[in-house]
């Protein structure tokens, strides 16, 4: 059967993270959630659709599958990338035989359908999935809430059970270096062959497993928890790595992290403390930068979302970082806190901060916009430090997304002009 992942309004909710990425992009234990999807469906016919902007980027980073159209034949499954791949309800629509479709609240979840209905739809290459919605005639089904996320701190949640899910039936490797010390099964341990440790490291399994990919290295006074997961060719720096934690290939960490998941190619490379949050790609966070997750009151813990108020009904909720965020040393965010692409920030930050801004209003200093093209100056330089060529749809999507948002920084009163401390 064809697959066909596609994101919908949903994807608004993740801001600023999913400004320069879909929504099935998102990562969760030991990969994305699409590839948590394309290890449930096996099938040679993938196809996503995500917002326009972002197709050209998609298609350099899953290169596989077919991205913004889909020529399937038969019965088409239609997925909505914020799924919740290991919800009850979403195993048993899997397993349900026939043509559906079913709902979470307003959303689509799920659908079995035939190509021809979709070709009724289709414009171009393309359908609006919304339209999906108002087909008649077959079976209807509505899903509990939590078989879709909704919220960044549901992926935060779930991240702890992520990773013990994905790795179980995978065959574990035991460590034998000397200086290497294990407390709990070591059953849980999954390491790549080629990943180097400097001893002395501490693992500890008791709770969960503990992945280390390929050609990662662990440099000495290191501990980690598990269950949490250390992608390919990262250099984790005399650090403490708490459960629940996902960091992506090609970063560099240090200080303490837990419960929380950072994209390829984020530096975190000294002390500090970071907790129940998302850190997406290109992200450098200075020495001492540090967020909390916890309020004075143990109270819940309140974020905007979509310029609304929203209650976690959580005590502990970290902070959001998009792509290509630089914070300077001794930087301070505030529980539930969002920081937008490209951003730089200096000292408290007690708000939402919108991309393509400079923040230091600790310091004394008005906001001021951060113009693009030393955005992708910057960019540059970041990308060619590690080996990686700059290409012109990195430079278009960071051009888009700073013209999209100049109203959110207009409405925060940003103003244009040179930032000086």
């Amino acid at each position: 059967m064809s697959l066909i992942v596609f994101e919908d309004e949903l994807t608004e909710n993740f801001y600023p993270l999913t400004l320069t990425r879909a929504s099935f992009e998102l990562l969760l234990g030991t990969g994305t959630l699409l590839d948590n999807l394309l290890q449930r469906f096996q099938t040679s016919s993938v196809s996503v659709f995500s917002r326009k902007y972002l197709e050209a980027i998609i298609k350099k980073r899953i290169r596989k599958q077919n991205v913004g159209r889909f020529d399937a034949d038969g019965d088409v499954l239609l997925v909505n990338g914020l799924v919740n791949p290991s919800s009850k309800d979403f195993g048993k629509l899997t397993r349900r035989d026939g043509r559906f479709i079913a709902f979470s609240g307003g959303n689509i979840v799920l659908a079995r359908l035939p190509r021809r209905v979709l070709s009724r739809l289709n414009r171009n290459g393309k359908f609006p999935f919304l339209d999906v919605a108002r087909i008649k005639e077959y079976n209807r089904f509505e899903a509990r809430e939590s078989t879709l996320y909704h919220y960044p701190w549901e992926l935060v949640d779930d991240n702890t059970n992520a990773i013990a899910g994905q790795t179980k039936g995978r065959p574990s490797q035991q460590i034998v270096n000397e200086g290497v010390f294990v407390t709990g099964p070591r059953n849980r341990l999954f390491v790549a062959s080629d990943a180097e440790f400097e001893t002395p490291v501490a693992i500890d399994t008791r709770k969960g497993p503990v992945m280390i990919d390929k050609r990662t290295e662990i440099q000495a006074m290191s501990r980690l928890e598990g269950p949490c997961y250390i992608g390919k060719e990262t250099r984790v720096k005399s650090a403490t790595i708490g459960e629940g934690t996902s960091i992506g290939n090609t970063c560099v960490v240090g200080g303490e992290i837990e419960h929380s998941i950072i994209s390829d190619y984020t530096n975190k490379a000294h002390l500090g403390y970071l907790g129940h949050s998302i850190v997406g790609s290109w992200v450098n966070l200075g020495a001492q930068s540090t967020n909390s997750n916890l309020k004075n009151t143990y109270g819940k813990i309140k974020a905007r979302v979509n310029d609304e108020q929203v209650n976690t009904s959580r005590t502990k909720v970290g902070c959001y970082i998009a792509d290509n965020v630089k914070t300077a040393i001794g930087s301070l965010i505030l529980a539930g806190k969002k920081i937008g692409v490209g951003s730089h920030v200096y000292g408290l930050v007690a708000e939402d901060v919108p991309s393509f801004t400079i923040y230091a209003k600790s310091l004394g200093k008005k906001s001021c916009e951060l113009e693009p093209d030393s955005a992708i100056e910057t960019q540059r330089r970041v990308m060619e430090r590690r080996g990686v060529k700059q290409t012109k749809d990195d430079i278009e999507l960071l051009k888009h997304i700073f013209q999209s948002t100049r109203a959110e920084r207009n409405s925060m009163g940003i103003v244009r002009g040179k930032f000086r401390i």
